[in-house]
């Protein structure tokens, strides 16, 4: 594929207000915690913008900025436009090792967006294509990282939320305030839903501090360590 390149103008453009949930979500984080975030985690990226508005938004130091992606094409852009940021190019899942994943070959941010390493229900998607790409757990990840605490993740892995956090294991105490997406119905093939996370999340001492419904069929949904 062609190298895309004002990914932010096409943001902007497309969306009467791109930004208006991550400045939600950066807003709510000082009625649970007394400091500012000193880093943010971004797994399922596409373009590296929603890490870099809140780093921006607290003034974060470029190498507290981690963002990883495992379409080797959307890796590439966000290392182009955010050089600076620390880019690990994988998937994370509940098992190391090589995953295959469906790295969407198609210019069009929506489609990219759904990318993901489980099929829709719905079937194929335009430009679906199946690759070998690395996998880590969340558990691997916090060792790459070597931070003591995550203080703001954006998570947004299409189907995979539950199994993502899950792999943190106790490591997921580490991470403080967290954005992700659910599901009421399946999308992906063999996904847990919204019902679901909200269980595993509960379990590992969180509380949802808001959501909001994007579709009939999904939400945003954000929750803060207690």
């Amino acid at each position: 594929m062609e190298n895309r390149s004002n990914i932010l103008q096409d943001l902007v453009e497309n969306s009467s207000d791109y930004f208006g949930e991550m400045k939600r979500f950066a807003d709510e984080y000082s009625k649970y915690f007394n400091e500012p975030p000193k880093n943010i985690l971004e797994i399922g990226s596409r373009d590296g913008y929603h890490a870099d508005y809140l780093k921006k938004y607290f003034n974060i130091p470029d190498d507290k900025v981690f963002i990883v992606d495992a379409h080797p094409y959307c890796a590439g852009i966000i290392r182009r436009d955010h050089p600076n940021y620390r880019v690990i190019e994988a998937a994370v899942a509940p098992k190391r090792g090589v995953l295959k994943f469906n790295a969407i070959q198609n210019l069009d941010l929506g489609g990219l967006g759904m990318s993901s390493a489980l099929p829709k229900v719905t079937g194929p998607v335009f430009g679906e294509t199946w690759v070998n790409v690395i996998a880590i757990t969340g558990e691997d990840l916090i060792d790459l990282i070597e931070e003591p605490e995550i203080d703001l993740l954006k998570l947004d892995v299409e189907g995979l939320t539950y199994e993502v956090l899950e792999s943190f294991s106790l490591n997921l105490r580490k991470i403080k305030f967290i954005h992700t997406e659910g599901e009421y119905t399946e999308i992906w093939k063999g996904q847990k839903l919204y019902k679901d996370l909200c269980d595993l999340l509960t379990k590992y001492g969180f509380k949802e501090a808001y959501k909001v419904d994007m579709l009939a069929e999904q939400c945003d949904t954000v929750w803060y360590r207690v």
